[in-house]
């Protein structure tokens, strides 16, 4: 799991204190967002539940809420533009045996290694939401209301001080040649490389938006909403070019001259 990843799964992971009874009866309900976490993994939470129960075969995870909202809506219609494994309804859940090969009781170890690779396997597979802002700016770009700024500069190669106290570059003459006479990659399609036009950007970020979930917390039903970059949520831009109106007065929706 990437750096990136684990930051934004980070917040989803943090295992909750149980929910206590309050004093007053005013008081007002806190979101899971807002809950103190305990100091415990949730592969550690995951292995006492499981160990809780009589039979390995009828452990049923219990996840964070918001994670738990995250995993049933990925699960539920999985994004087919992600390039990773799908991620199944059947993988919310492991796969536990009651007994081993022996037909003895299943070890408490062998359980809780068979739980890690499930769960491993999950947080391999889950898609987590960006936040608020990230997931409103991949919108906007993706929708073309946000004007891409083009590709950043490219940073100057390193250079040397010959004696004479002239910059030279550490390329060879051989370098310098083969780069000179070389075929310039993306000068067909055969090479898989594009230019990177503002429209060819458009389509790649439409594809990573429709792969990104925005988790938002709702009050009033006290619930985590999962929200997904679908493409029929991007705005179509208007076309730029002015259209004469009178040239169409006397056409109807349709393209049919209006009679009468």
């Amino acid at each position: 799991m990437g750096k990136r990843r684990h930051e934004l799964l980070k917040p989803l992971l943090e295992v909750q204190a149980p929910k206590l009874p309050s004093l007053t009866e005013n008081s007002q309900q806190k979101s899971p967002a807002q809950a103190q976490p305990i100091n415990k993994s949730l592969a550690s939470a995951l292995i006492e539940q499981a160990a809780s129960v009589n039979k390995p075969s009828d452990f049923r995870p219990q996840f964070p809420p918001g994670l738990n909202a995250v995993l049933k809506s990925q699960a539920s219609a999985p994004p087919t533009e992600s390039l990773r494994i799908p991620l199944t309804k059947k993988w919310l859940q492991p796969s536990l045996p009651d007994t081993n090969n022996l037909g003895r009781k299943l070890p408490r170890v062998r359980m809780a290694n068979m739980i890690r690779k499930w769960y491993g396997t999950v947080l391999d597979r889950i898609l987590p939401p960006l936040p608020p802002e990230e997931w409103y700016q991949l919108k906007g770009l993706a929708s073309g209301e946000i004007e891409w700024e083009g590709p950043p500069a490219r940073r100057p190669g390193n250079e040397t001080r010959s004696p004479t106290g002239n910059a030279q570059s550490e390329l060879t003459l051989d370098q310098i040649l083969d780069l000179a006479f070389r075929k310039p990659k993306g000068s067909s399609p055969a090479d898989g490389n594009h230019e990177l036009t503002p429209r060819y950007m458009q389509r790649l970020w439409t594809n990573v938006f429709s792969t990104c979930p925005l988790l938002t917390w709702d009050p009033q039903k006290n619930c985590w909403n999962v929200r997904w970059g679908h493409r029929s949520i991007l705005k179509t831009q208007q076309p730029s070019s002015t259209i004469d109106a009178d040239l169409f007065s006397g056409v109807d929706k349709l393209g049919k001259v209006k009679t009468g």
